[in-house]
């Protein structure tokens, strides 16, 4: 078994979630600059989920070793999911929105113009 030093350890986080969030940072701060919905941030997560998997095990089946998926894979998917969502609201609960309903004994214009007989 071969030994496993600090600095691999270190460059090999920093290449896994480099490489793993950068397609999910690109997608939210440079291409659409807004939060996007939480239907199609999942559909992006599990297509980069596919990739990601067959372009790990590709890497180990290559170099002879067992394919796996590691744990820091299922959170890199979870923290690209959070970061194309966040922020994101429907239309009906965003919080800069007020909306407000007409009371009974409240009268607007549109009910003054059609109600008057003809």
């Amino acid at each position: 078994m071969s030994q496993i030093d600090p600095t691999s350890i270190v460059l090999g986080i920093i290449l896994t979630y480099g490489i793993g969030l950068a397609p999910a940072l690109l997608l939210r701060f440079v291409l659409f600059k807004k939060p996007l919905s939480r239907i199609i941030s999942v559909l992006i997560c599990f297509v980069w989920f596919v990739l990601w998997t067959a372009f790990i095990i590709s890497l180990r089946v290559g170099s002879g070793q067992e394919p796996r998926l590691s744990g820091g894979s299922f959170i890199m998917i979870f923290c690209s999911y959070y970061i194309l969502s966040k922020g994101y609201y429907p239309k009906s609960k965003h919080p800069n929105i007020i909306t407000r309903r007409k009371s009974d004994n409240e009268i607007s214009g549109d009910t003054i113009l059609n109600s008057r007989p003809k």
